[in-house]
């Protein structure tokens, strides 16, 4: 990546006690702006769309400006290279926002997720190093949405 540079980045957990999948943002990092706003907002709602799993609502209470923890890889990657980078949280019990009552959160989900990933990426991706101001001519649909449910954990 030092050598390459960075346009997209996703980091991947997976928590037992966690009952959503929600994209963990990058907001509080030093650089966040009208740009990495607006790729975030487009990413975390293609990836809605492309999967009644994930959803947009719930994450965990965004860092307040300059106040993000750099230590979190996401955060570094974000603030280091000005790209997307995001942290995809899933749970391993079903998700609260589509719940499978008979099966809960199983291993075609997880593939599902796995594979809706590449809709919101390309989606994404013609904008990543845009010298446009696309931001400013999103849909209402990409634009983004503050979580406002507080944390993701209830």
């Amino acid at each position: 990546m030092e050598e390459e540079g960075c346009d997209l980045f996703v980091d991947v957990h997976g928590d037992e006690t966690l009952p959503y999948n929600f994209i963990a943002g990058m907001e509080g990092v030093p650089n966040w702006g009208p740009r990495l706003k607006g790729l975030q907002g487009m990413f975390t709602n293609a990836y809605a769309r492309a999967n009644p799993d994930m959803q947009v609502s719930k994450s965990y209470e965004p860092d307040a400006a300059g106040q993000a923890n750099l230590a979190i890889c996401s955060n570094q990657i974000a603030n280091k290279f000005d790209c997307l980078a995001v942290t995809l949280e899933q749970p391993y019990k079903d998700c609260l926002s589509n719940p499978d009552p008979e099966r809960g959160w199983s291993p075609e989900r997880c593939k599902r997720l796995g594979g809706s990933l590449l809709d919101a990426v390309a989606h994404t991706v013609p904008v990543l190093r845009s010298s446009d101001s696309f931001w400013e001519q999103l849909p209402p649909a990409d634009e983004y949405v503050c979580p406002t449910e507080g944390t993701a954990t209830g």
